[in-house]
């Protein structure tokens, strides 16, 4: 004997289901949905942060170095004329959080243009460029020692 109610079909004691889904099926599909969903969501956030990040040093270090070509002009500057017979090697050390970068200058066969006291000089005038800008006014020269040594080991 069958009879049909509602969807179901009764035979006997049994009822065989005839379409739909159930509550728990509803349910455990849209917790495995939350989670791929979630998943994705989390590996997209991590490659966006990690492009920043890429970005950020990328610029930072085309910043460094610009500042090291200024640098490797000024330095050639000093050197006496002729053919250019220098050599300069950086290094970058450290972590991202405290890196370390240097720059070594090796002159080759040539007597530099300036003495020790002359470079201590145009140090201090960087110097007082520097505290003048800061300051927003000027600066007298000569710089005392304290404002010297403060400034250098910054």
């Amino acid at each position: 004997m069958s009879n049909r109610v509602g969807g179901l079909v009764l035979s006997g004691r049994r009822k065989a289901r005839v379409g739909g889904f159930t509550l728990i099926e509803l349910l455990t599909s849209l917790v495995i949905f939350l989670v791929v969903v979630s998943a994705s969501y989390a590996l997209f956030d991590g490659g966006r942060r990690l492009a920043a990040r890429g970005e950020y040093h990328a610029k930072r270090f085309q910043s460094a170095r610009a500042a090291l070509r200024a640098i490797e002009a000024d330095l050639k500057s000093v050197f006496m004329g002729g053919a250019y017979d220098a050599g300069f090697k950086a290094a970058q050390a450290g972590t991202d959080e405290a890196p370390l970068d240097t720059l070594e200058a090796v002159a080759c066969n040539r007597p530099v243009l300036v003495t020790a006291e002359q470079a201590r000089q145009v140090m201090e005038v960087y110097i007082a460029a520097d505290l003048s800008a800061e300051r927003s006014e000027p600066v007298n020269l000569p710089l005392p020692e304290s404002r010297v040594s403060a400034a250098a080991a910054r």
